[in-house]
């Protein structure tokens, strides 16, 4: 059906046969008798998608369809929410279920759960090359800064400039370039752009932290979670056998976690699972 806003008159015999329905100002008539009984090269017709004639809908819409990482170069980062924090990272070509969508956003639930920017989706299958970029870090490892390092807001190292000492510890978030490497401070919380070169991609390595991203935890006891990563800020409780999924391995003791029952994304220790 073709909604038409206007005061006309929709009362002549001619147009009674078209079938015309009034409501208030705003007339509704099927295309074909539209075309028939109208001078319709002097309108304009405007679709409503969602198929209601209500154009007062939320930002936030409830989907379930399948999209296609289409970045050119870069990983697609997946953030904790619009706009959050990274949490992950997924390469060219990777297929996504997209379950929700919010303004630019969509959350994505596999390969893993997160929020993406909708413009490097695409609605086709998107083709890979074959040939890869050997890159001298791990995404998810933590290394220590060789030296006094700054870090940049911007992935080409420039904007606002972050100083930090020698030995800082970091974890590589996701691959920049072959160069450069998005990262998470751990001692300070902040993300930033480094040169690969500012730490020893060799001897840095941090042993003893285990890699446990994506995996399902319970908790053995009544816990505490956190909305910040030094375990401060909000506090939440959760029952024994509450269920989790380790978003990110903080650092050694914390980790980031997604509580299934109640959606909930918050800090925990990392010793309170069975």
């Amino acid at each position: 059906m073709i909604h038409i806003c206007t005061r006309g008159k929709f009362n002549t015999a001619s147009r009674r046969n078209a079938n015309v329905t009034v409501s208030g100002n705003s007339v509704y008539v099927s295309e074909s008798s539209f075309k028939t009984y109208a001078n319709y090269k002097n309108f304009w017709i405007f679709s409503n998608d969602n198929g209601s004639g209500n154009t007062n809908t939320s930002n936030t819409n409830t989907v379930n369809y399948t999209r296609y990482v289409a970045t050119q170069s870069l990983n697609l980062n997946v953030r904790s929410s619009p706009n959050g924090s990274v949490i992950s990272s997924l390469k060219k070509g990777t297929t996504v279920t997209v379950t929700e969508i919010n303004g630019d956003w969509s959350k994505i639930l596999s390969p893993t759960q997160g929020w993406v920017s909708s413009s490097y989706l695409s609605s086709t299958a998107v083709t890979t090359t074959s040939t890869s970029t050997s890159y001298s870090t791990t995404v998810g490892a933590y290394y220590r800064l060789k030296g006094a390092t700054i870090l940049y807001s911007n992935s080409n190292l420039t904007g606002t400039r972050y100083n930090y000492l020698a030995k800082t510890q970091i974890k590589v978030i996701s691959h920049a370039s072959d160069t450069v490497d998005y990262i998470y401070v751990v001692k300070t919380g902040r993300y930033a752009y480094c040169p690969v070169g500012a730490f020893n991609t060799n001897k840095s390595v941090i042993t003893g932290v285990k890699n446990t991203t994506g995996t399902y935890k319970r908790l053995k006891t009544r816990t505490y979670l956190y909305s910040k990563s030094n375990l401060s800020g909000t506090r939440y409780t959760y029952l024994a056998l509450t269920q989790v999924r380790i978003i990110k391995n903080v650092s050694s003791t914390v980790d980031y976690v997604y509580v299934v029952k109640t959606g909930r994304y918050a800090y925990v220790r990392n010793n309170v699972y069975k």
